[in-house]
């Protein structure tokens, strides 16, 4: 089986012109549409927790950890 490593030696040794040739003749061979449609669309996060509500403060967060710290270790 070539690796691509095969392929790249044998490449560099073409002239400029048949390296461009190389290239035109890939492109021409790939269906480039169905490349660009086999992607999945990038779908933006931003407000997906909105039906949440409102984020705790960081006062709020704080006084949580202390409530839920408070009697750790006493039943030890």
């Amino acid at each position: 089986m070539t690796t691509l490593e095969q392929v790249l030696t044998v490449v560099n040794q073409l002239s400029e012109i048949d390296k461009l040739r190389l290239v035109q003749q890939l492109i021409a061979e790939m269906d480039l549409t169905k490349l660009s449609r086999s992607q999945p669309s990038k779908i933006s996060s931003f407000g997906v927790l909105a039906k949440l509500g409102k984020a705790p403060s960081k006062s709020e967060i704080n006084q949580t950890r202390q409530e839920m710290y408070a009697n750790l270790g006493e039943n030890l």
